[in-house]
């Protein structure tokens, strides 16, 4: 709970009540586009990256993943077997890292494992068991657009104009499930 220091002096009771929620930033439609926002906001231009591989051990593909993005991978559940990733002749053959980090998850998934990306590293948790809120990224509704579509995070929603019941329903509508039991 932030202290009265973290928020400027400003009494708690003052503050507008927040509904932190974790969530998955893919909606159900493959979209990443956010509630209440007619038009969505121009992504920063991102860095290509060529992306290619062939029969590649997973501690391999992670290593390579450290290295193009500055960030470590710290992990304690680890993939097994090889990664293949090849794009089809006269394709696009450079991908942004988030579309890169869209690609990873879309093969980790076949092992029930997803990527996430903290502020200082990526991890990789079984997707099948109940994630822990505590490490993911917040973001504001308005970074959404901004995200890979896999990516996980902790999104605070202030709740204002409706009772905060209806805001979960709201919000459970553009959840995209891993797994039944996540519930």
């Amino acid at each position: 709970m932030p202290t009265q220091r973290a928020l400027g002096m400003v009494p708690i009771w003052v503050i507008l009540p927040v509904l932190c929620l974790v969530m998955t930033i893919a909606r159900a439609d493959g979209s990443t586009k956010s509630a209440g926002s007619d038009q969505p906001q121009p992504k920063p231009v991102e860095k290509k990256i060529a992306f290619e591989m062939r029969d590649k051990p997973w501690s391999a593909v992670l290593e390579w993943l450290a290295d193009q993005s500055g960030l470590p991978v710290v992990a304690s559940s680890k993939p097994t077997g090889k990664f293949t990733f090849v794009p089809p002749k006269g394709g696009v053959k450079s991908f942004t890292l988030d579309e890169i980090f869209d690609i990873l998850n879309e093969s980790l998934i076949e092992q029930r494992l997803i990527l996430i990306r903290r502020t200082a590293s990526f991890t990789i948790v079984p997707a099948d068991e109940r994630i822990d809120p505590g490490p993911l990224p917040r973001f504001t509704i308005d970074d959404l657009e901004n995200l890979p579509r896999t990516q996980l995070a902790q999104v605070c929603l202030p709740i204002r104009a409706i009772p905060p019941s209806d805001a979960v329903t709201e919000v459970k509508k553009s959840w995209v499930r891993l797994d039944k039991s996540q519930r």
